[in-house]
């Protein structure tokens, strides 16, 4: 046993003695015991000093017995004594130590960043119940609002179905949506019939279709690449159809645009023609932006009950799909395509085909009289200046792509 250890070893068997209540009290009556004693030894040692004066002789024996009593209380007093010293520090150890300030203010510390980690778990918990409740509430908009949708045009739905508009406001703008949701969907399957899909060639074409009933639908069918990011021109063509960059008007002609959000238009066209009625030509538009393509389809609109005065003029009847798509970070590829019910016979519509000479970039100086006057002209000539108007978009934004980069 080292010297640490056997010291305290005995430190701990002190402070065992000095609590030990029996030990105190057996200690106390052998020191009174040896006191009284310690009185009759005194007395009797006087007594004998008393004897030897008379001449009787003091034995030997009493006098060693006096000396191991003296060393045996002397021993038993200072054991005495330092029980009592162990007990007074058993005592001042007993009363309750006072927190220092230091110490006090650790544990105010250690309580507050306990109360911080705790609180900042609990915001970082209800962040996450306030990011997912949005989530939920979100999604449940969105569920509501298109289920709202349908509902309202599943109240008028042989209405929109026959691309009309109702004059109720709420179910105006389902309807609109309704009718450009349905041709969005129906623009995947169109460009597979046609070849628009996975197309490698750059070509337009015009495709005469008779129908079953004896109508002639017209076919405009244009793919091309361009050496631009799919996104800008996206952006150029759909600021031809929103009014950023419109086509021209002929004279006589008005156009107005309702817009229902950033990706849809309503527009309103009518041109007086002399002689004739008037030409109605109203269009829903809708840009559909996706990953990596921008899509933007067209419906005519073939009655409005806030425009009654359709009723008496003629109705031009189109739709179309045009999608820019992505193939790389600097080029794109166009697919467009543009239904038209004539409304005329091969021949007249042959005739009109070749004065407006749809493909290429030059607008008709003169159309000839005899064709003039027909309404067929009249959105023709619309047609015609669309498909000007978009090319000179697409032009521009390949002319200012190229400058910008040739910087570089």
């Amino acid at each position: 046993m080292n010297d640490g250890t056997y010291d305290e070893f005995l430190h701990d068997i002190q402070f065992l003695i000095a609590n030990d209540a029996q030990l105190t009290t057996d200690l106390s009556q052998l020191c009174s015991i040896l006191e009284a004693d310690s009185s009759d030894a005194d007395a009797s040692e006087k007594a004998s000093e008393s004897n030897l004066a008379v001449g009787t002789k003091r034995k030997h024996s009493q006098g060693k017995q006096n000396q191991f009593q003296y060393r045996q209380k002397k021993q038993i007093l200072e054991l005495r004594g330092q029980v009592a010293a162990l007990q007074n520090e058993l005592a001042l150890y007993a009363k309750p130590e006072e927190i220092s300030s230091s110490s006090k203010w650790k544990e105010i510390a250690k309580t507050e960043r306990s109360s911080k980690f705790n609180s900042i778990l609990e915001n970082k918990q209800l962040k996450a119940a306030i990011a997912q409740q949005s989530t939920f509430i979100e999604t449940m908009q969105r569920y509501l609002h298109k289920k709202t949708r349908l509902e309202l045009c599943d109240l008028n739905s042989e209405a929109w179905k026959a691309h009309t508009l109702v004059a109720s406001q709420s179910l105006r703008i389902a309807a609109i949506h309704a009718i450009a949701d349905r041709q969005y969907n129906r623009m995947q399957s169109t460009f597979l019939r046609l070849g628009l899909l996975d197309q490698q060639d750059d070509f337009f074409r015009v495709i005469p279709s008779p129908q079953q009933d004896g109508a002639l639908v017209m076919k405009y069918v244009f793919h091309n690449t361009i050496l631009a990011p799919f996104d800008a021109i996206g952006g150029a063509i759909w600021n031809v159809y929103n009014g950023i960059d419109p086509p021209t008007l002929a004279t006589h002609a008005t156009l107005t645009l309702e817009f229902i959000d950033e990706n849809t238009v309503y527009e309103v066209f009518a041109h007086a023609v002399p002689n004739t009625a008037i030409v109605h030509a109203n269009h829903v538009t809708k840009r559909y932006m996706e990953e990596d393509k921008v899509a933007i389809v067209w419906r005519s609109v073939l009655n409005d009950e806030r425009l009654p005065q359709m009723a008496t003029g003629t109705i031009q009847d189109e739709y179309g799909w045009c999608a820019i798509s992505k193939l790389h970070d600097t080029s794109c590829e166009i697919s467009f395509a543009h239904f038209v019910n004539s409304g005329y016979d091969i021949d007249i519509v042959t005739k009109a085909l070749d004065v407006f000479n749809f493909g290429s970039p030059e607008h008709p100086i003169h159309i000839p009289d005899e064709n003039a006057a027909l309404p067929l002209n009249t959105l023709m000539d619309k047609g015609k200046r669309l498909e000007i108007a978009l090319r000179k978009a697409i032009a521009k934004t390949l002319l200012s792509y190229k400058a910008a980069h040739a910087a570089y």
